[in-house]
């Protein structure tokens, strides 16, 4: 027992200390940017500018709050970020095997920068500002794939979860910076695209000195440059076992078609992380974190205080996000997914009752508690929620999770495009009901993880998914890691 705590411990290194802190922040930075569309069409001062029709329609009192975003313009514009992102996902494959995964991540963070610096320097040309925000998510869907790949494969096996735990602040970080510069609407979403221009600059120079993947060096037949690598990642005597499970890897790669994505093998997690993540996909948590502001403007908050109650929601967001993360180890993945999903129905249909009887546009202060209340448990749940979730990284064979990654990627953008493209006008048309539909999907939801989602906790993913009740017909203990 005491040879394999030994065998687990990590070995340090400026390679790997480089390597968590690149990680971490490029996830920081990953969900901020995601967060970022929403947040900003809030600032008047960046709306005049983007969608001055829509801004029209946000200062006159008579437009109905419900439908002030619905505009074909604007929805063209945020339907383009999922689009730019998805046609770099699925470059990032050939990228990565002509030019390696270090530079591949310096040319997404260099496109970012250019697409800020396009924003914040010709702030008074709209068609800057646009072509700026597609380079920016060109860039994004970059970094959105190369790092993953980057975390897999300089840390085999033994990666503390630095870029989950990174993941979940980048939202709340994002209303923070709104609700610092929410004095400024004329030019504070300037100070948030410049200051975020530098945090990735910063991320920028720390990839540069990051150590390309061993795995790569194999693809070029460098063997010598991989041995090297891997001595500065991992312990001397651990070398020749990295070395070996990185070269089965690189032959998986070379000879698997894609295929086998669709193998009785990678089946069953597919199907639970498809039908799981677009069930998910359509919760009243994404309203409360891109359109929290305008929901608390119903109650006649000052400009100085529109922020607060959202910038209390994310620090809820993120104080879950920790507590799920450090309790997977205790209690199991199902239980904790259920209990969310349960919480969230309550949470939303409170939200319902309080939206069905009173005036949207007309709610006091005090029955701002009425909607904070509820909108708080929802994040909460939904924090728990998307960090106990069955998803690939948990329910993936190793033959097959490098080509599941890439296409739970490119259908999480493919929903997303979905959803921007007709979330503002489902709100427009169901007005206050729109909680209702949150709770229908979150039923279905609980009956699907209920009836299908294994127990993945301390459980390899061949007993997970060869002991369950449904998937047992099709997966066999024999079928799963054929290779380690």
């Amino acid at each position: 027992m005491q040879t394999s705590k030994q065998e687990t411990k990590w070995h340090w290194s400026y390679q790997t200390v480089l390597l968590f802190v690149v990680c971490f922040l490029s996830s920081i930075a990953i969900s901020f940017l995601n967060a970022l569309p929403g947040q900003l069409l809030s600032q008047d001062g960046f709306l005049r500018r983007i969608a001055p029709k829509v801004y029209q329609k946000k200062i006159h009192s008579d437009t109905d709050s419900y439908c002030t975003f619905v505009s074909g313009p604007l929805l063209l514009v945020l339907a383009s970020a999922p689009i730019c992102q998805l046609v770099s996902v699925v470059a990032v494959p050939w990228m990565i095997t002509w030019m390696g995964r270090r530079k591949t991540l310096l040319g997404s963070l260099l496109t970012i920068l250019v697409g800020m610096g396009s924003i914040v320097l010709f702030p008074t040309a709209t068609s800057s500002v646009i072509l700026g925000f597609m380079a920016m998510n060109f860039g994004l869907g970059g970094i959105t794939r190369v790092i993953p790949i980057i975390k897999s494969e300089l840390a085999p096996e033994k990666w503390p979860k630095l870029y989950d735990i990174g993941s979940s602040f980048g939202g709340p970080l994002c209303v923070l910076a709104i609700y610092l510069v929410t004095n400024h609407q004329k030019w504070g979403w300037k100070m948030i695209c410049g200051g975020l221009s530098v945090f990735i600059l910063i991320i920028f120079v720390l990839a540069f000195f990051l150590t390309e993947s061993p795995l790569y060096m194999l693809e070029k037949r460098n063997k010598y440059e991989a041995v090297n690598i891997l001595l500065t990642l991992d312990r001397k005597e651990r070398v020749g076992e990295m070395l070996g499970k990185l070269e089965i890897i690189r032959q998986q790669l070379a000879n698997r078609p894609s295929s086998v994505l669709l193998s009785p093998v990678s089946r069953p997690p597919l199907i639970v992380s498809v039908v799981s993540s677009t069930l998910a996909l359509f919760s009243a948590v994404n309203l409360l974190q891109s359109y929290g502001p305008f929901l608390f403007q119903s109650a006649n908050l000052s400009a100085e205080s529109l922020y607060l109650p959202s910038l209390i929601i994310s620090a809820i967001q993120i104080f879950f996000h920790l507590i799920t993360w450090f309790g997977l180890r205790r209690y199991k993945r199902r239980n904790i997914l259920v209990a969310a999903i349960l919480t969230k129905v309550v949470s939303e249909a409170m939200l319902g009752g309080v939206f069905s009887t009173i005036s949207f546009l007309f709610v006091y202060f005090a029955q701002v508690r009425r909607v904070f209340v509820p909108g708080a448990f929802i994040v909460a749940a939904d924090a728990v929620l998307t960090t106990s979730g069955v998803w690939l990284d948990t329910t993936f064979p190793d033959e097959s999770k490098d080509v599941g990654e890439t296409f739970t990627i490119c259908l999480g953008l493919l929903q997303n495009l979905i959803i921007g493209s007709i979330s503002m006008l489902v709100f427009c048309k169901l007005n206050k009901y729109i909680f209702y539909m949150y709770i229908f999907w979150d039923g279905l939801l609980y009956l699907f993880i209920s009836k299908y989602v294994p127990e993945t906790t301390g459980i390899e993913a061949t007993k997970a998914w060869s002991s369950h009740s449904y998937w047992n017909k099709y997966v066999k203990p024999s079928d799963v890691f054929k290779f380690f």
